[in-house]
């Protein structure tokens, strides 16, 4: 099979919104791809957000044939390059057309370290400690992270911890680890004063046990848009009384 009807096989097995359809086979039909190129020698600091795309896409195919080769639910292979199509929308918004970025995080689906398994993405880290948890040995952990899009339930969170544990015994039984970790701006204090214990984001926080800090601003751009800043903040929208309390907090000297 040609290299761009891979790129436009996988554009549509990942059900990309209509709404690129225009843009995405115009830049198809324009631009030279190179067969040679693969996912293991793709330079993934590339800042051509068109390239990248159609790339990534052309990826989809030699990632699919290995990892299905292992016996992995064709569910979880389309859900982990879903990540391809959040990204783009992500990116594709801040620059106003057709753009993939953050390609060195999608680099962790092509290496196969991370999955997503029902609501949940789960990470093969490398070895680490943290003190703060009497973690003194630098040791594998299984770190868990959060795609947008969705509630965050807690019984659905709970359900994908339970099948990653079988997962990753079932398909990298060599991998071995004594913790699942979470480093994010959903388990911090300061943010977590502003939500209800009832709703989704106290309960799913509750889930850990809390171990170091490190200052960061960074759910701004998870509760507005991508390109937000502390400079541009006082000028974005929010769209949920979360991010507008979250707003308020740090333009008045909140970290």
């Amino acid at each position: 099979m040609q290299i761009k009807a891979i790129v436009e096989k996988w554009y549509k097995a990942l059900e990309f919104p209509k709404e690129f359809d225009s843009e995405f086979y115009t830049v198809l039909s324009n631009i030279q791809l190179d067969q040679s190129v693969n996912k293991d020698n793709y330079d993934y600091d590339c800042q051509d957000g068109v390239k990248n795309l159609l790339y990534a896409l052309y990826f989809c195919q030699a990632y699919h044939d290995d990892i299905v080769g292992m016996g992995i639910p064709e569910e979880v292979v389309l859900a982990s390059l879903s990540e391809i199509v959040r990204w783009t929308i992500t990116w594709s918004n801040v620059k106003g057309s057709l753009y993939l970025g953050e390609m060195a995080w999608i680099s962790r689906v092509f290496n196969k370290t991370l999955f997503r398994i029902g609501r949940l993405q789960f990470d093969m880290t490398k070895p680490k400690c943290d003190q703060s948890l009497g973690i003194t040995t630098p040791e594998p952990m299984l770190a868990i992270h959060i795609p947008s899009g969705g509630k965050l339930d807690a019984i659905e969170c709970k359900n994908s911890i339970a099948k990653a544990k079988d997962f990753f015994a079932k398909y990298f039984p060599e991998f071995k680890y004594n913790y699942i970790t979470c480093y994010s701006w959903l388990l911090d204090d300061n943010m977590l004063k502003f939500v209800s214990q009832d709703s989704n984001i106290y309960k799913f926080a509750s889930m850990f046990k809390k171990g170091k800090k490190e200052k960061s601003n960074e759910i701004i751009k998870y509760l507005f848009t991508w390109d937000t800043t502390l400079e541009n903040l006082k000028d974005k929208k929010a769209n949920s009384s979360l991010a507008q309390k979250v707003k308020d907090a740090i333009l008045s000297g909140e970290t």
